[in-house]
Parts: C-alpha cells; structure tokens; sequence
C-alpha cells in the first residue's frame, strides 16, 4: 500500500543509492579533467580549473615557480582522482549483495510524462540549442545577423578548412586512427593474457591510467619523453593510448570471457596450434567487439583536447587545438564553422558504433 514517495524512499533509493554514488564519483572525476569547456567560458571571464591552471603554466611562463605549481596542480589531481575510484570500488560489492532481489519478476513500468518530459527538456536545452546556434553561426557571414535566406553562406567553411586547419585535421584523423588500432591491440594483449591477480592488477592500472586527468598525463609524458619527443605527433599518440587503453581492454576482455571454451578446446583437438585458433575461432567471434572498441577509441581520440593543447608543437596541432586557438583570436563564424566540421567527423564514426551497440552493450557487461 506505499504510495510512489515512500517506494522510491524505502526501496528504490537504498538499492540505486550505490550506483548513483559509484556513478557521481565518475562524473566527478570526468569533469575535474574537463578542459575546453572551462577554458572557452571561463578564462575570459577570469574563472580558473586546475586544468587552465595547468596549461596557463606550462604553456605561458617558463619560470620554475610556475613549473612547481603544474607538479602541485598534478599531484592533487591524481589524488582528487584516486580517491573516487577507491570510493567506487568500495560501493561495488553492495551494488552486487544489495541490487537483487528475490521474489517474481515483473515488467518494468515505463516512465511517466513528467520524467520523459524533463529528460527530453534538458537534451534538448543542453545538446540541440547549442547545436542548432553552432549551426546557424557557422552558416551566417556575421555574427549578430538573422538566420535569413540573404545572409547565410557556405563560405565560412571553406575559410576554416584551409591551409592553417587542413594540416591539424589530418594530424587528427591520423592519431585517432593510430591511437585505435594500438589500444585495441594492447587491448587484445592484456585481455588474453594469463588470468589470475596478474591480469587483475593490469586491468586495474590501465583503468587508473583512463581516470587520471588528461592534464596530469600529458605533464607526465612530458616529464618521462619531453627531451626527445616533444612537439611531436609521437609524444601525443604515446599520451592518447596511455589515456584510451581502457576504452578497449574492458570489452574486449568481457568479449573473451563469453568464449564457449568447447570451440578452444575443438580446435586444439584439430591440431591448430595457438596462432591458428586465434585467426581461425577468437578473432572472427570478437569482430564486432573489436570494431567496436575500435570505433570508441577513434571517436575519443578525434575530439581530445585536453591533451592535445599541452603536448602539440608547431606542426602537430589537432583539429580540436585548431578550433581553441580560432576560438581566442576571436573569428567566430569561422571557428563555429570548425566546430561543426569536427562534430559531424564524431557523428559519422559514432554511426557505426551505435550499429554495433547490442554487440558492445553484450560484451562490456558480460
């Protein structure tokens, strides 16, 4: 006889309360390594991150005092981050005891008009005006003039795809497309290696390395190869994969666990040898896993800024720094242009991935 408030108090919130908390640690760790955001909407006004921080340092001043704030700056953050992860790994052997309930099961009930309303509200507020202005900007010869037939134009893109991007938006595409094939390989690698605490203790170190904020891992790059990588496509490839490998080792090794062991063990009763029954039974039971773990590195890749804008030289910009340093040399129309560039690149490769998404969605949660 409990009526909705006191279900959703005595029931729902004390079985979802771990995952919403294991859920919020991850988003708080996701946004202390925001970047673009905070630099394009809060530097003009004065408003500072640790991630600003960072790059205002490294990138503006050479002093040492300003290299130990980056060092402090980094330090901090690492254990800012450390420390969401170890508070979600302790809330997960309760999602695990406290989320099951025994009893008939049930269908679920779809969600009422209020809550699909506020949802669809806040999407549209948050993603499709945003996307909409940046559209309508891109396409407008000026800023401040009505989305009129007489004044939009095509021009703006052909100006922001010219001889100063053209170079940074191939650098993109060649490091997302290195960065995916290296982390699905390594992927591959750790997933297949020796089970045990072994495998257990690199899944987790390959995750911290996803966690730890992309400032603090392009300063740590930095430190360990800057001598003779820096300003290169190498140092930044080298960061992507570091930053990525999760991305594709948490799949791929769902993927490999739901390996029915009867065609390993068939195949060596066949005589193949390792090599055989990799190219013959894994690898073509793995495909769709393995496009898509390849699709998600590509598209986080394509789109990374934050370590791409402290670790780029003059020859190794990527599209995402094209579009930040328009951004502050104050040509909006063409920078908007740019952007719109970049996101319909992220919405082409994430085509594919939302096709393989039943194959994905099986593999990371089995």
């Amino acid at each position: 006889g409990a009526d909705g408030i006191t279900a959703l108090r005595t029931v729902s919130l004390p079985l979802l309360w771990p995952v919403i908390a294991a859920a919020g640690g991850l988003i708080f760790a996701m946004t202390m390594n925001a970047f673009g955001t905070p630099a394009v909407l809060g530097r003009p006004a004065g408003f500072a991150t640790m991630t600003t921080r960072i790059y205002g340092d490294l990138a503006f001043s050479s002093s040492d005092a300003a290299f130990e704030r980056v060092l402090g700056l980094s330090l901090l953050l690492v254990a800012v981050v450390l420390l969401a992860l170890a508070f979600s790994d302790r809330l997960g052997p309760r999602i695990a005891t406290r989320g099951t309930i025994a009893g008939p099961g049930g269908q679920a009930r779809p969600a009422g008009r209020l809550p699909l309303a506020m949802a669809w509200t806040f999407v549209i507020l948050s993603v499709v005006v945003p996307l909409g202005a940046l559209l309508l900007t891109a396409l407008t010869r000026a800023v401040g003039l009505p989305p009129l037939p007489e004044h939009l134009t095509l021009a703006n893109f052909g100006r922001a795809v010219d001889s100063r991007t053209l170079p940074a938006l191939l650098n993109s595409l060649l490091l997302a497309g290195l960065a995916a094939l290296a982390c699905v390989a390594l992927g591959a690698a750790a997933a297949i290696a020796p089970g045990g605490q072994g495998r257990q203790w690199w899944s987790r170190v390959v995750t911290i390395g996803f966690a730890i904020p992309g400032s603090v891992l392009a300063v740590g790059v930095l430190l360990a190869f800057g001598r003779s990588l820096r300003d290169t496509l190498l140092i930044i490839l080298l960061a992507y994969v570091a930053k990525l490998w999760a991305l594709a080792e948490r799949p791929i090794a769902g993927a490999i666990g739901r390996v029915p062991v009867d065609l390993s063990h068939a195949a060596r009763v066949h005589g193949a040898d390792a090599p055989t029954m990799l190219r013959t039974v894994i690898i073509p039971i793995l495909a769709p896993t393995l496009a898509a773990a390849g699709l998600l590195v590509f598209v986080f890749a394509l789109h990374e800024v934050t370590i791409s804008i402290l670790l780029y030289g003059p020859n190794s910009a990527t599209l995402a720094v094209a579009i930040l340093n328009l951004q502050q040399l104050g040509d909006p129309t063409v920078t908007t242009a740019l952007a719109v560039v970049l996101t319909l690149f992220v919405l082409v490769c994430a085509v594919p991935l939302v096709a393989l998404r039943r194959s994905w969605s099986q593999n990371i949660l089995g």
